[in-house]
């Protein structure tokens, strides 16, 4: 079957951005042939591809002009922001390009946003898109003759989170004025996702929450649930101490031995001082210092300019790291993540808090930390974070919104934490008591290889590609 799907630029290498995009690629071209268009308003971003070119058959990228991205969200004021922001009139052309060129079967489109693409006539509807379900008849006047008898292309739509629900929550986690903007961007991203179930009607989000919450508008759609995978051969367990194997996602596994042998002991001291970092400045601090951490060490990791991760790495350092050092005076924590905010970075002390900025490869402080922590009070969706963490074989601490929409049980693959005294107690607990470290620990990496390993996911996606085309 050929896929036509569409997606910002779905691979970084620090794998924490837009991982699910390149995953669900890769699993899908195992039985598929894919075609990857891409938009973005980063050129350098196209310098991403090498990994992903190994697997799709072939890539679009089309860029968008920022200028013209900023007044588009002037020229179409009811539409969210972000969708506004990506709309342009190219990439809804070359679409049906690909399509008639490569006689697309389905057309896979990542993220909400990704909906205006199908609109018909933007111009003709100001703010109310019209969304394409499929090219059917009427739309197939305008295909190419041969293509015209019979000639469908189906469309899933693969929103990942349900956006009017994070936007809400957004909205009661802050203050006035900023509480207003997010309340105004909820309705809108309702309002949009409304509109767009009444064309498309097979969607597909990361967990049950989701789907619940989409199934609350009571629209006759398919929501499909597939959760975000993981590459269980590229995120294995391994000793603090050692390096990763340099694992190519599209080979096989290099330097095994060398990881199974490890290196010299951990000194905290000696991971890497603050990278004199400048907001948005690639910074591979992993080049500093590979070695890892048997001490007394925590972990947070994600994009570090996203508010919800903002929010929770501040809330975390002040309200719950100084209850944890009462009791362990030499814990140390590792902010990882590209794009530090300014708040973020003025928490490094080259002392107990380290913020690493930009890093190539996320298993070094996965495996170099002993606990990760999640203890973020906004989002919807589920995490990598997470995720990775148990592949890994490392133990959890989170919040319950931090853990929602994932397989868990609490105290068996996860400690779960909702106040600062909780939080920092399971956090003392686990650093002091090997028993429970190694049942989460090991519980944690069974759950992934369960229920998110690329085969459960994969047999997941190809049921539901089977089933929106119409194949028995």
């Amino acid at each position: 079957m050929k896929i036509l799907f569409v997606s910002p630029p779905p691979y970084l290498p620090n794998r924490l951005h837009r991982m699910r995009s390149f995953d669900l690629i890769r699993i899908l071209a195992r039985k598929h042939e894919v075609h990857l268009l891409s938009v973005t308003i980063n050129k350098e971003e196209s310098k991403e591809f090498k990994e992903i070119k190994k697997t799709c058959k072939s890539i679009k990228v089309i860029y968008i002009n920022p200028l013209v991205a900023i007044l588009n969200c002037f020229r179409f004021p009811f539409l969210p922001y972000e969708v506004a922001y990506c709309y342009s009139e190219k990439v809804r052309k070359t679409i049906k390009k690909i399509i008639d060129k490569e006689n697309i079967d389905v057309v896979y489109l990542k993220r909400l946003r990704s909906a205006i693409y199908l609109d018909r006539s933007l111009s003709d509807q100001l703010n109310s898109p019209r969304v394409l379900t499929d090219f059917t008849s009427e739309e197939s006047r305008s295909l190419p003759r041969h293509l015209r008898g019979g000639y469908t292309t189906k469309v899933v739509i693969d929103t990942t989170d349900a956006m009017s629900m994070f936007y809400f929550r957004m909205c009661q986690a802050h203050y006035f004025p900023k509480n207003l903007f997010y309340l105004w961007q909820a309705f809108l991203y309702r309002r949009f996702e409304r509109e767009t179930m009444k064309k498309v009607k097979n969607w597909v989000v990361c967990s049950e929450v989701d789907k619940k919450y989409l199934q609350e508008f009571g629209e006759n759609i398919n929501i499909n649930v597939v959760p975000n995978p993981v590459d269980t051969n590229y995120f294995l367990p391994w000793r603090s101490g050692t390096i990763p194997p340099r694992r190519s996602p599209f080979g096989h596994l290099r330097g095994e031995k060398r990881h199974l042998r490890g290196v010299a002991s951990f000194s905290p001291s000696r991971w890497p001082a603050s990278p004199k970092l400048q907001r948005g400045e690639p910074k591979d601090s992993s080049k500093v210092e590979r070695r890892g951490g048997q001490g007394n060490s925590l972990l947070f990791r994600g994009l570090m300019d996203k508010p919800v991760n903002i929010d929770a790495c501040l809330f975390f350092v002040k309200k719950i790291l100084p209850l944890v050092k009462q009791h362990i005076k030499d814990v140390k924590l590792f902010i990882v993540g590209p794009k530090p905010h300014r708040l973020i970075l003025k928490l490094h002390n080259k002392n107990d808090i380290f913020v690493t900025g930009f890093i190539k490869d996320i298993r070094e402080y996965i495996g170099n930390t002993t606990i990760s922590v999640c203890p973020l009070r906004i989002g919807s969706g589920t995490r990598h974070k997470i995720l990775q963490a148990w592949a890994m074989g490392k133990p959890i601490v989170s919040t319950t919104i931090g853990a929602e929409g994932l397989l868990y049980e609490k105290d068996k693959n996860i400690a779960i934490a909702d106040t600062t005294e909780e939080f920092a107690k399971e956090i003392i607990s686990l650093l002091k008591n090997k028993r429970r470290y190694d049942t989460l620990a090991k519980n944690g990496r069974k759950t992934v290889v369960k229920h998110y390993s690329f085969k459960v996911i994969g047999q997941k996606l190809e049921t539901l590609i089977q089933n929106v085309k119409g194949i028995k």
